[in-house]
């Protein structure tokens, strides 16, 4: 049986020469690949922080705070902090003249790990 389908003309050495890609714009299309995926991520970094700011839980700050505890190793250091919140003061004022009272009252008690710790807290 005869088919009715024509054959295929073998491929000429001259038309493949118009499919070679040389080293220079396979080097050409990566580079524009790799910067279009970085400006595609950086979009998609650039939508997600901006949706994470608009909907995201909001910061606190410590003028918000109406519970406090404080712990430091010497009690009179302990009395100074009551009153430094008593007259409006921050955890940073306190931190500092917690600090000067422990090196005047108690200085083998200071140093990594020891002094002060304190703790706001928001209902």
């Amino acid at each position: 049986m005869m088919s009715t389908h024509s054959p295929v003309p073998p491929v000429s050495s001259s038309s493949m020469s118009e499919f070679k890609l040389d080293s220079r714009t396979l080097c050409t299309s990566a580079a524009a690949c790799v910067c279009c995926c970085c400006v595609f991520l950086f979009g998609i970094g650039l939508v997600t922080s901006f949706l994470i700011s608009i909907f995201g839980t909001p910061t606190t700050y410590a003028d918000e705070y109406i519970g406090w505890a404080i712990v430091v190793d010497a009690k009179e250091c302990s009395q100074l902090s009551e009153k430094i919140i008593d007259e409006g003061g921050a955890i940073g004022d306190i931190a500092v003249a917690v600090m000067l009272c422990m090196g005047i009252t108690a200085p083998h008690l200071m140093g990594i790990g020891g002094g002060f710790i304190g703790l706001f807290y928001n209902q």
